[in-house]
């Protein structure tokens, strides 16, 4: 199995909120049975955008962290989708495929993304344009430096070679490709761009890959507790997020209520 991991160095939750709100909205309208919360947004409509943004003043770092965690976890399938396209658009082709993505919320290094279950097409991914121009590349300068000829034929014939050996040392060899600098970038610009297409402005650090069945799942203990997953029968946001939301309206409605305005005491009316 192939696991990887991106750090995120940077995050604008407005931006990510105004981004990924247009998804929420249509799956609100959808959904047979929204929530409270949900119906309010709904009801509205577009106008709801405004007011959960001038709610993230009113909400702490954590609190916003878990409601961008959530958004994220409730189209996770449909962002994976969109990753996978753009990875196929580009130089790799269908040579690598996410299988899992979360965003996920780590104790010692903050928030990052976590993929699982990569799925690495060895044969294709040697023929893809990315690898085997740096091959000519690199044949080109031996040859321009020592006179070395025919280097690039013989990398290509090796990496044939490395095709036919066992599935563990393929998986191998084709996670040292994907790790190195050059294919890492290009891999992070792919992912940064279809992020983007899905309204996600998450500035990522290259991603490190793994290969190790023991490895413990990257995003086991991430996201949400299992009593705050979406229901079945209902589309509602987790207890925990919702109380976040109320307390930031309730501050908010506090900061600008009219003047002396005041419930009368019992008897004084």
């Amino acid at each position: 199995m192939i696991n990887g991991k991106m750090m995120i160095t940077d995050i604008n939750y407005e931006a990510n909120l105004e981004g990924m709100f247009p998804f929420l909205l249509l799956k609100i309208q959808s959904a047979q049975h929204p929530g409270t919360t949900f119906k309010f947004l709904n009801k509205m409509g577009e106008d709801s955008l405004a007011i959960v943004v001038k709610l993230l003043e009113y909400m702490s770092e954590s609190e916003k962290e878990a409601l961008l965690l959530w958004l994220f976890d409730t189209f996770r399938e449909q962002i994976k989708d969109v990753l996978n396209q753009f990875l196929e658009s580009r130089e790799f082709g269908n040579a690598v495929q996410i299988g899992e993505i979360r965003l996920a919320k780590d104790e010692y290094d903050g928030l990052s993304l976590a993929v699982s279950r990569v799925r690495l097409d060895y044969s294709m991914l040697i023929k893809s344009s990315l690898v085997t121009q740096n091959i000519d590349s690199y044949a080109d300068r031996l040859t321009e430096k020592f006179g070395i000829k025919g280097a690039g034929f013989f990398a290509k014939a090796a990496l044939q070679v490395g095709a036919k050996a066992m599935p563990e040392q393929i998986e191998k060899k084709g996670v040292d490709i994907l790790n190195r600098p050059d294919v890492n970038a290009k891999i992070t610009e792919a992912l940064t761009e279809g992020l983007r297409r899905q309204g996600l402005c998450l500035k990522i650090k290259g991603i490190v890959l793994l290969q190790d069945e023991k490895t413990k799942h990257p995003y086991d203990s991430a996201i949400i507790d299992e009593e705050d997953v979406e229901k079945k029968t209902m589309f509602q946001l987790p207890e925990k997020v919702e109380d976040s939301l109320i307390e930031a309206l309730v501050r908010y409605l506090r900061d600008t209520k009219p003047a002396d305005k005041k419930i009368p005491r019992s008897g004084r009316l």
